[in-house]
């Protein structure tokens, strides 16, 4: 077992490639991967967190709320500016609003030799750079948003050489010798941050910042010096029951990035004999030494030209303990810790071999000589606890002196027991709907009728919820197992774009979507036309011959209602109530003035409106109003003329052959 440290030899960091993780240090652990680059019905390392046709990287920030706290977005590399659009609506879950080409507000950087990288769908108004600035690596450009062809808040990063959308990652399924990122991650996780790998300071903790804290005992049961690192330190003799208790305290520093990074404590002058037991708590396990301070002064180093893996943000840790040092005369002293970068770790892939974790990429650790996922994402054996602040599993309390690593549950990256095409590590060992069979080995697991395999692991609707996962994979407030239809294998596909209705938020492609048109009531959705089609799968929902989204109008959020009537018009039979159902009248514009006749009161511009004009489309031929029918007449007010041409009925006739056709066909427009 791989898990304690006690030597190790210094492993230098890799060679740059090019991109950076495109986000701050503060706000890196609100994204996650919602699909890859499909490579022909699979990702990059031949999973499943794709969907087909998608040319480039989706990371999601954790749908409307993480968007609208603000999730940075910076440049990934060098470059220059050289498209900058903004100003369109943000707020899309139809994957059809306008804007930006389908990338809606998005920013093109070019890096030079024909590599250009894209940032699609941000916040309105958020762009913050323009055409021909000079960006470099972490140049603030925006924020994530959702607008263009968006099914929910997230980042689309699109990677092109020479105008060719190119796939950022290098694994078993890509098609690229070489990762684009300077260190890509593992699967299912992200890329690091490695703009500021170069220029990251040391990163040093004092016992008087927030990143130290006694962990045993407290501040008042040490005693204070003046001097050390910052001006004061806490000191204490060994533990001796009842006169001194046990005293531990924690150095947790806030690491930028994940990587490499040597750790040294600062030893105050004047302690004398001191030997003290230190634990640094790394990402892959623990690494305790006796450390003798004697004659030490300024910075020393716990192991000398060793660097240890940190994961980003506040997790792993230095603690120091008077429990049990080399004599009963000797003082422990707590005073700083400084974390110094040394490199990235290697870019060995879960199952590769290894040695310690950081001969593995990201934040993988190593486990019986072989890289692993942490346990936080993977899960351990029963009986046993994750440490998050190492990534490993064991026995007592995480992050505790009583926690023993142990072995866990770790399948071999190739293991898929149900054969759902998700590997069992990233299922996991828990049981997501509680029907007694582990999501490794459940073949339906969110129990939505939908097999794992047919939904896959991507994320269609960017909320943090892999589709096997969600009841709701498009976010449609429709249940997938309603969308799907009577047989689950074969899902109801409305609009016959290869997409399931469950995975569609647009099902019948009419340009408004599926949350709109079912109403508050999915399980009742409304059939405005009585076709005995709702109008979330009826793409003409008020039969009228209008497509239901060129009703609708420009803007995603509020329909048009052209005649305020509080019907908008997309279920309105008469958009502009003038007593002419929008069938009749139709999509032309008699008169020219921009204004289709089923919306203009006076369609041929004359002056009368149409409902009292007997020719309304000024076209000579009488529509069948004005006199031509009486009142009474069940047709009135619902004939027009043909507006026939070469050969058709003369003028005094139109009307009666256009009442002898049948209904269906009495529009001609």
């Amino acid at each position: 077992m791989n898990r304690l440290l006690l030597a190790l030899t210094l492993v230098p960091g890799l060679a740059a490639a090019q991109f950076s993780m495109p986000t701050t240090t503060d706000h890196y652990g609100f994204f996650y991967p919602t699909a890859y680059k499909d490579e022909g019905a699979r990702d990059w390392a031949c999973g499943s967190i794709y969907y087909s046709g998608h040319g480039g990287t989706d990371i999601g920030v954790g749908g409307f709320a993480g968007m609208d706290a603000g999730r940075d977005l910076v440049a990934a590399a060098d470059g220059t500016v050289i498209v900058a659009t903004d100003g369109f609506f943000d707020r899309c879950t139809t994957a059809n609003c306008p804007g930006g080409g389908g990338f809606g507000n998005y920013v093109a950087i070019d890096h030079g030799g024909g590599v250009v990288t894209y940032y699609g769908h941000m916040r309105q108004w958020s762009v913050a750079v323009n055409v021909g600035d000079q960006v470099t690596c972490g140049t603030y450009l925006g924020q994530v948003g959702s607008s263009g062809r968006s099914t929910g808040p997230h980042l689309h990063f699109d990677y092109r050489i020479n105008n060719v959308r190119t796939d950022p990652f290098q694994g078993s399924c890509s098609p690229v010798a070489s990762s684009a990122w300077n260190d890509q991650g593992v699967h299912g996780q992200l890329p690091a941050i490695t703009c500021e790998s170069v220029g990251i300071e040391p990163i040093v903790v004092d016992d008087q910042d927030p990143g130290f804290a006694f962990t045993t005992g407290t501040a008042a049961d040490a005693n204070t010096s003046s001097g050390g690192y910052d001006g004061g330190y806490y000191v204490q003799g060994p533990m001796a029951m009842p006169t001194v208790g046990p005293l531990i305290g924690r150095w947790t520093p806030d690491i930028p990035t994940t990587g490499l990074y040597t750790v040294e404590v600062h030893v105050p002058g004047g302690l004398g004999e001191t030997e003290a037991s230190f634990d640094i708590a790394f990402q892959g396990g623990h690494a305790p030494v006796e450390f003798d301070f004697t004659d030490g002064t300024e910075w020393q180093p716990l192991f000398a030209d060793q660097p240890f893996k940190f994961r980003q943000g506040e997790f792993n840790y230095v603690q120091l303990n008077n429990i049990a040092p080399g004599s009963a005369n000797e003082t422990v002293a707590w005073d700083a810790v400084r974390f110094t970068w040394a490199g990235s770790p290697n870019a060995g892939q879960v199952g590769q071999g290894c040695n310690w974790s950081g001969d593995c990429d990201g934040e993988l650790v190593c486990l019986d000589g072989a890289c692993a996922q942490p346990c936080y994402a993977g899960g351990c054996d029963s009986g046993m606890s994750c440490e998050v602040q190492t990534g490993v599993c064991g026995y007592g309390d995480p992050g505790e002196d009583n926690f023993t690593p142990g072995p866990w549950w770790n399948p071999s990256p190739a293991d898929d027991t149900d054969g759902d095409g998700i590997p069992d590590w990233l299922e996991g060992n828990e049981d997501s709907d509680g029907d007694g069979l582990l999501n490794w080995f459940d073949t339906d697991s969110d129990n939505d009728g939908i097999p794992d395999a047919d939904e896959g692991d991507g994320d269609y609707d960017h909320d943090g919820i892999p589709n096997y996962l969600d009841e709701d994979s498009d976010n449609d407030g429709i249940p997938d197992s309603q969308e799907a239809g009577d047989d689950p294998e074969n899902p109801v596909d409305s609009d016959g774009d290869g997409d399931p209705d469950y995975m569609d938020s647009d099902s019948d492609n009419d340009g408004v979507g599926d949350s709109d048109e079912y109403g508050d009531d999915p399980e009742n959705p409304p059939d405005t036309d009585g076709d005995g089609i709702p109008d979330a799968l009826d793409p003409d929902s008020d039969n009228d011959g209008m497509l239901d989204g060129e009703e609708w109008g420009d803007d995603p959020e509020n329909a048009v209602d052209s005649d305020g009537d509080g019907i908008p018009d997309w279920q309105d039979t008469d958009s502009d109530n003038d007593g002419l159902p929008d069938s009749f009248e139709g999509n032309d514009d008699s008169d020219g003035d921009g204004i289709p006749d089923y919306l203009d009161q006076d369609s041929d511009n004359d002056g009368i409106p149409d409902s009292e004009d007997p020719d309304s489309d000024g076209d000579g031929v009488a529509d069948g109003f004005g006199g031509i029918l009486a009142d009474d007449d069940p047709f009135a007010g619902v004939v027009q003329d043909c507006g026939c041409e070469g050969g058709g009925a003369d003028s005094s006739l139109g009307w009666l052959l256009v009442l002898l056709l049948p209904v269906g066909m009495r529009r001609r427009r």
